[in-house]
């Protein structure tokens, strides 16, 4: 995985947008999850069998991505599909 300004740029994208899509209950819940279990900020596991990224925030999943969709330089489209893991 690269560290260069695409990346960082497409992944400020996708996290934005996912926290965008949140609707307020689930914000709040999240919220609530993170000062009670003091565990702040998103974070990223990778599945390396898939590639794909997952990025959690207030307990659960926020985004999942694969990760050359990060790394390419080709053009970024930003989508939401609302699922329940």
């Amino acid at each position: 995985m690269t560290t260069d300004g695409n990346f960082d740029a497409r992944l400020q994208i996708l996290l934005r947008h996912a926290l965008a899509q949140l609707d307020p209950a689930d914000l709040a819940e999240r919220i609530q999850w993170c000062r009670e279990h003091t565990d702040h900020g998103v974070t990223m596991h990778l599945d390396d069998a898939d590639d794909l990224l997952e990025f959690r925030w207030g307990g659960r999943c926020l985004a999942l991505v694969y990760r050359r969709v990060l790394d390419d330089d080709s053009r970024y489209q930003v989508g939401f599909t609302g699922v329940d893991l």
